[in-house]
């Protein structure tokens, strides 16, 4: 399995690399989106989803928790460009990162379709990775 598109051109991935095996990177094609987060600094946007697998081993805090979800914040920097359309309570969907030249594009798109959000940046960073059990 090759390491997908969006942790390719992501920076500061090495947690990724030490939770997750090469066999078994998280696919971002199925998140739960939790929030959007918009900072003039950068300027950045944040997002803050799950994601929609779990590491076969996790870590053993994690594991010992009962953890069963983890959660990441991406934040994309320099941001130049920001589409929304729309907000809803439950945003369940994909993630869809590409290059474009010295910038990179992150589209979220909801089950139904419906694309919700586009932004266009100059680099991706992982801010923070953390699990928890969600009982959904």
């Amino acid at each position: 399995m090759s390491i997908p598109n969006w942790i390719t051109f992501s920076k500061n991935t090495q947690g990724l690399f030490e939770i997750f095996s090469k066999e078994e990177f998280p696919d971002v094609s199925s998140i739960s989106l939790h929030e959007i987060i918009f900072n003039r600094d950068g300027p950045a946007v944040t997002l803050n989803f799950d994601l929609g697998s779990f590491p076969k081993t996790p870590p053993k805090k994690w594991a010992e928790s009962g953890y069963n979800t983890v959660k990441l914040k991406l934040a994309a920097i320099g941001v130049t460009r920001v589409l929304l359309d729309g907000l809803f309570t439950n945003m369940s969907g994909k993630l869809a990162a590409e290059k474009l030249n010295e910038a990179c594009s992150l589209t979220f798109t909801m089950d139904s379709g419906r694309s919700l959000l586009h932004i266009e940046c100059v680099a991706l960073v992982i801010v923070s990775m953390s699990a928890y059990c969600c009982r959904e």
